[in-house]
């Protein structure tokens, strides 16, 4: 309008005739966020668009008489005549009304999502979680029933043997209370109490049996509680208790912060030609691959091979976790 009557404005001034109506916007736009976090679109759009559609005609009003005001108030040049705003005023408010309500359906729908993606991240956990109890509540039974069926041979044959496996048996089974409802112990606890289990076992076997420790660990890592102890009673029941001889274990643990490498060497009568690990029917295999999957997925290393010069080789490398501080939820 004033290029077209040769007059040359400053630019000072055209912002104070345009700025009005934007200063009006942000009074308006609460108002129409509150009515698309109300009336969400994409979540009924055939009952709620008819509902917007009157919402913005009625913000174009609103927008076009405080324009109104407001010019007259700051007393700025050009029309103030409401047929003159309105037709030049009600598309321009429409679509800033569109504008801000799909900026709002948009934001709700990112935050929408993100929730939705936490809740399944916490429900795969809860399911994990699940799993994982189920999986180490298979093993405390499988351990004490067969703990129980050897302690039970010897009550008649030798009694002596017996209650002394039995008081170790109570040691051990103060470790199983402690951890209950544990997923991850410190490594040096499930040392303990695989070392307990060693001598347990070797009260029954009587020197037929040597086991050797060999453990390099730095920093305090967790692993899955009940991890190794299912291992050595494997190498045990398959080596040491099927044959007259002697046999040796060798259990060699490496830890850092970061990883747990475990090996256990036997001498024994070695594994079945037919033996795959991935078929393994036992508890205490079957469930320590379970639950190694659980824990790490892929990122774990769990074989079980035969040894060149006989007997077998257990080989097992997971990432190190965290130790549940005391009284945390497991």
């Amino acid at each position: 309008s004033y290029g077209l009557r040769g007059d040359d404005p400053p630019f000072s001034l055209l912002l104070q005739i345009s700025l009005p109506g934007w200063y009006v916007w942000a009074l308006l736009a609460p108002a129409v966020v509150f009515l698309a976090l109300r009336w969400p679109l994409p979540d009924s759009w055939s009952r709620r668009l008819p509902l917007h559609l009157g919402a913005s005609l009625v913000a174009a009003a609103i927008w076009i008489g405080l324009v109104i005001v407001v010019r007259e108030a700051l007393g700025l040049p050009g029309s103030t005549a409401l047929s003159i705003v309105a037709v030049n005023g009600v598309a321009p408010a429409v679509l800033t009304y569109w504008g801000i309500a799909l900026a709002t359906f948009w934001y709700r729908a990112q935050i929408d999502g993100r929730a939705r993606q936490v809740r399944a991240a916490e429900l795969d956990a809860e399911l994990s979680r699940a799993r994982l109890q189920a999986l180490t509540a298979r093993l405390q039974p499988h351990f004490l029933f067969n703990t129980m069926h050897a302690i039970s041979a010897d009550l008649r044959s030798d009694p002596v043997r017996a209650e002394r496996m039995l008081v170790d048996l109570a040691d051990l089974l103060r470790f199983a209370v402690d951890a209950e409802g544990r997923e991850v112990v410190a490594l040096e606890r499930e040392l303990e109490f695989t070392r307990g289990y060693v001598a347990l076992q070797r009260t029954r076997l009587e020197g037929r049996v040597e086991i050797t420790f060999d453990v390099e660990a730095s920093g305090s890592p967790g692993v899955p509680v009940l991890l190794l102890q299912p291992l050595v009673e494997n190498a045990i029941e398959h080596g040491a208790a099927r044959r007259a001889e002697q046999t040796r274990i060798a259990i060699r643990v490496q830890a850092t912060a970061d990883r747990i490498r475990v090996e256990i060497e036997d001498d024994g009568p070695g594994l079945p030609e037919s033996f795959e690990l991935e078929r393994a029917d036992g508890v205490g295999l079957a469930t320590t691959l379970a639950r190694l999957r659980e824990h790490f997925g892929s990122e774990h290393r769990f074989e079980i091979l035969a040894r060149p010069d006989g007997g077998t080789r257990v080989l097992l490398d997971v990432p190190a976790l965290e130790v549940p501080r005391e009284g945390a939820s497991p």
